[in-house]
């Protein structure tokens, strides 16, 4: 569809380009006031560290997949009780479904 492909670049162009051009030209600007010297400086400083923090935080995309298997696990073990409640409940088996489900609660909490 044309008009769907016409608006990801527009959606691209105002969320990557401009962001850049406005950097390049505050650059420059503080480039003719304190010289080049003093924004390059703080440009390295910038990017040391964001290495920095980059290295040392942890990866969001592993914490994200833990945290979808944590939430998959207690929605297992909550449908499995709603589909087995009759049975739970005739043989008074609350006490350990309730411990199962506090367990996969708390370590998904």
């Amino acid at each position: 569809d044309i008009a769907q492909l016409s608006h990801k670049f527009a959606h691209l162009y105002g969320h990557s380009f401009t962001p850049v051009l406005n950097f390049l030209l505050s650059l420059g600007e503080a480039s003719k006031d304190l010289g080049l010297t003093r924004p390059m400086a703080l440009i390295l400083w910038n990017s040391l560290a964001s290495v920095v923090f980059r290295s040392l935080s942890p990866s969001i995309g592993t914490m994200v997949a833990r945290e979808q298997a944590l939430e998959g696990n207690f929605r297992r073990s909550h449908g499995r009780l709603l589909s087995h409640a009759e049975e739970v409940a005739f043989l008074k088996g609350a006490e350990t479904e309730r411990k199962l489900l506090d367990r996969s609660l708390d370590s998904l909490v």
